[in-house]
């Protein structure tokens, strides 16, 4: 074979192999970015009981069922913590008006995610006395004040006793000045809300309980959320999934 020829074949392997491995990188950059888009996109919560427009007689517990999904893992197999899903029912007077009552989608309160992962719900609930005082009848026991804010602060990071009776509160040094700021300020700001019950988990049961007599096409608003836990980390974009629908009360 002559000088040219075997110059030109050289050539055209180099070349080849120039293609093959820029196409190589082209497919590796590619996934890399997909994967990426991926790990970026919403979680999922669903709603799977009840139904959505089901119909329910007033003071009665429903149950209801959620599912999240997010980068892979999903609440099915206890690959999303439980206590990590919220479900908020909220009463409607007139459901033909829910789109306008209702809130737009947002993540929820950083007071009410740090309440929810931490252990404050193994002695408090959102309406309902357990060990400790509920939520709500905290908020209304106390002005609702910058003072009252940190007073409560200062009791969580603390403990205390006597307040509520007999019971004491365990000291929480393990959360941060913002943690105790956002769950005080919470309580006092929403906690008492007289149309709005929280529930923790994937699964349990609510109240169909209007705070005054429901007259014709009132019901409940169900919204399920999910807040990945990346939000904790300074610099991070919250990010957040949720699903609503609406059951009629009769």
């Amino acid at each position: 074979m002559s000088r040219i020829k075997r110059f030109m074949v050289i050539s055209c392997w180099i070349a080849i192999g120039a293609f093959v491995a820029w196409s190589f990188f082209k497919v590796q950059n590619t996934s890399a970015q997909a994967t990426t888009e991926g790990d970026a996109a919403l979680p999922v919560a669903k709603i799977v009981v009840p139904k959505d427009k089901a119909i329910y007689k007033w003071d009665t517990l429903v149950n209801y069922e959620i599912v999240v999904s997010d980068r892979g893992k999903s609440t099915k197999y206890q690959e999303i913590p439980s206590n990590e899903v919220l479900l908020k029912t909220m009463y409607i007077p007139d459901l033909s008006r829910a789109h306008v009552n209702s809130p737009p989608p947002a993540p929820e309160s950083s007071g009410l995610t740090d309440i929810m992962r931490s252990n404050c719900l193994g002695c408090h609930e959102f309406k309902s006395r357990a060990m400790g005082p509920s939520f709500a009848v905290i908020a209304k026991r106390y002005p609702d004040t910058a003072s009252t804010i940190d007073t409560l602060s200062q009791h969580i990071r603390e403990g205390s006793a006597g307040a509520w009776g007999q019971a004491q509160m365990p000291p929480h040094a393990d959360l941060t000045a913002k943690d105790l700021h956002d769950i005080s300020f919470w309580i006092m700001k929403h906690a008492a809300d007289p149309d709005i019950n929280y529930y923790v988990g994937t699964e349990g049961s609510f109240s169909m309980k209007a705070p005054v007599t429901p007259g014709p096409g009132a019901g409940i608003l169900l919204t399920a959320s999910y807040t990945r836990p990346d939000a904790e980390i300074p610099g991070q974009q919250i990010v957040h999934g949720e699903d609503t629908i609406v059951v009629e009360g009769k």
